[in-house]
């Protein structure tokens, strides 16, 4: 799957260029500066999927990030990176329910959250 990056946008402003709703504007202030934390949150969970370490317990927390982000991303102008997030969370939820392993949850869940964790970090500040 190819996933173009969207630019990401001025505080106050949706990709689409859009004014956002100006009571958003401190939120969507605050879900850009925590952005780099949850790359990291990701991204250490990766190590514990890679390692093999608590594999069901890491892919459980990714999916309940992911979650968090597709549910604010699209209402605060970041309407791809509350796509690929949903789709990281439904990928996760529907792997774990469905009687796949966490192995191949994760193998088919790997390239979507490449996909997230590239577009969250086109939003942070240079």
């Amino acid at each position: 799957m190819e996933v173009a990056a969207s630019p990401g946008s001025a505080y106050g402003e949706a990709v689409s260029g859009e004014p956002i709703a100006p009571w958003l504007i401190g939120i969507q202030t605050r879900f850009r500066e925590s952005i780099f934390d949850r790359i990291m949150a990701f991204e250490t969970l990766k190590k514990d999927v890679e390692s093999g370490r608590s594999l069901r317990r890491a892919l459980r927390d990714m999916a309940g990030l992911a979650h968090k982000i597709a549910g604010v991303a699209g209402t605060l102008g970041y309407p791809h990176v509350g796509h690929l997030a949903a789709e990281v969370d439904l990928c996760i939820t529907l792997g774990l329910s469905d009687g796949s392993s966490p192995t191949d949850t994760w193998r088919r869940l790997h390239p979507a959250l490449d996909a997230l964790l590239d577009e969250l970090e086109t939003l942070l500040d240079p």
